[in-house]
C-alpha cells in the first residue's frame, strides 16, 4: 500500500483560476482599462491629428506644391521652421512647421503614428493630449534650431515623439498613474524598442531630425510625469486644470529657451526677417539632400550593388542639383548674402562636379568588371 500524495502548498497569490477564467493580473488590467474607457469613452484626438495633417498636406498639393518632394521655397512660404526667420521675427514657425510635411511618404508615416495614439488621451485626458501635442511640437522644433548653421525643418514628428514620451512617462510613475504591473512591463518594453528604432533611424537617415525627436520626446515625458493620475472620477476632475498649468509652465520654459537660442544665433546679415524664401536656405537644403544621396550611391557602388536610382542620380540629377545650387549662390550674392556663405556654396558645387566625374568612372569600371 502506497502513501497518499501530499497536497500542494497553497499559492501565495491565492487559488489558481478555473480553466477558462482570467488570472488576477488579467482582471487587474481589465478593470484599469474599463476605468479609462469610462473617463474617455471615445479617444479620437489622435485620429483627428492624422486627418488634420493630411488635410493640410492636401491643401498644399492643391496649391501647386510638389507632393513627392516639395521645394524648400514652398515649405518656407507655408511656414517651415527656418533658423534665421524663426529666431528673428517669426517665432510662430515653431508651431506652423509641425503641420507641414516634405512629401507624401513623410505625412503618411506621421499620420499612421497619430492614428495609433489612444493611450495618452486615456491616461492624461483630452486637454492633456492637446498640451503634450503643442508643447512637444514647439520643443522639438526649438531643439532643431539649437544646432549650428541654417536649419529648415517641417513635420509633426516632434509632437508624435512627445506623445510617445508621454506614454512612457505614464508608466514610469505607477503610483501616480495606477497602471497595472503587467501592463507597465509590456509598455516599457514596447517604448524602449520604439525609442531605439527612432534613434537608429535618425542616426542613419540624414533627412530624419533626431534633435526634434529628442526634444519632443523629453517634453512629452515631463508633461506626463507632472500631470498623470490614476483613472478615478476624483482625479479626472482635475485633469484639465493640471494639463493647463503644465502647459503654462512649459510655455515659460520654452520662451526662455527661445531667447537663449536666438541670442546664440545672431543674423548673419544683421537685418530683420526676410520677406521671401532665402536662396541660401534653399541651397542649404539641396546641399544636405544631395550629400546624403552621394553617400548612399557611393556605398552601394562599393558594395557592387548600385540601383537604377543611383545610376540616374549620377547620370543627370546630381549635376542638375549642382547647377541649381550654383544659380542660388549667384542669386544670394546679388541679395547681399555674406561672402563666406556664398563661397561655401560655390566650393560645394565644384566638389559636386568632381564627385559626379568620379562616380561615373566607378560605375563604368564596375560594368566592365562584369
Amino acid at each position: 500500500m502506497t502513501d497518499a500524495a501530499a497536497p500542494p502548498p497553497p499559492s501565495p497569490f491565492g487559488p489558481a483560476p478555473a480553466p477558462g477564467q482570467p488570472t488576477p493580473e488579467q482582471l487587474e488590467v481589465a478593470v484599469w482599462f474599463a476605468r479609462t474607457e469610462v473617463l474617455v469613452p471615445n479617444p479620437w484626438y489622435g485620429r483627428a491629428s492624422a486627418v488634420l495633417i493630411g488635410a493640410v498636406f492636401a491643401v498644399m498639393v492643391a496649391s501647386g506644391v510638389d507632393a513627392r518632394a516639395p521645394r524648400v521655397a514652398d515649405l518656407v512660404r507655408w511656414g517651415a521652421n527656418v533658423t534665421g526667420r524663426t529666431l528673428h521675427g517669426e517665432p510662430w514657425r515653431l508651431l506652423s512647421a509641425a503641420f507641414l510635411h516634405a512629401g507624401f511618404l513623410h505625412v503618411l508615416v506621421n499620420a499612421w503614428g497619430f492614428w495609433q495614439m489612444r493611450w495618452v488621451e486615456r491616461t492624461l485626458g483630452r486637454t492633456g493630449f492637446v498640451v503634450v501635442w503643442l508643447v512637444a511640437a514647439v520643443a522639438g522644433n526649438l531643439a532643431s534650431l539649437a544646432r549650428e548653421g541654417t536649419v529648415v525643418t517641417v513635420g509633426a514628428s516632434g509632437a508624435l515623439c512627445g506623445l510617445l514620451g508621454a506614454s512612457l512617462g505614464s508608466v514610469l510613475a505607477p503610483r501616480r498613474s495606477g497602471v497595472p504591473r503587467p501592463l507597465r512591463r509590456a509598455m516599457v518594453s514596447n517604448m524602449l524598442v520604439l525609442v531605439a528604432v527612432n534613434a537608429w533611424l535618425g542616426a542613419t537617415v540624414p533627412a530624419i531630425d533626431n534633435h526634434a525627436h529628442a526634444g519632443g520626446f523629453v517634453a512629452g515625458l515631463l508633461v506626463a510625469l507632472a500631470t498623470v493620475r490614476p483613472p478615478t472620477p476624483e482625479a479626472a476632475r482635475g485633469r484639465a486644470r493640471r494639463a493647463a498649468l503644465a502647459g503654462l509652465v512649459a510655455a515659460v520654459v520654452l520662451g526662455a529657451t527661445f531667447v537663449a537660442v536666438a541670442a546664440a544665433h545672431p543674423r548673419e546679415d544683421g537685418g530683420g526677417a526676410p520677406t521671401a524664401a532665402s536662396p541660401v536656405h534653399e541651397a542649404a537644403m539641396l546641399v544636405e539632400r544631395a550629400s546624403a544621396r552621394n553617400l548612399d550611391a557611393i556605398r552601394r557602388v562599393q558594395e557592387r550593388k548600385p540601383t537604377l536610382e543611383d545610376r540616374r542620380w549620377v547620370a543627370t540629377e546630381a549635376l542638375e542639383v549642382a547647377e541649381r545650387v550654383a544659380a542660388l549662390a549667384a542669386e544670394a550674392a546679388q541679395d547681399g548674402a555674406p561672402a563666406a556663405v556664398v563661397e561655401r556654396l560655390r566650393v560645394w558645387v565644384t566638389t559636386q562636379r568632381v564627385y559626379v566625374a568620379q562616380a561615373r568612372e566607378a560605375l563604368e569600371g564596375l560594368d566592365r568588371s562584369r
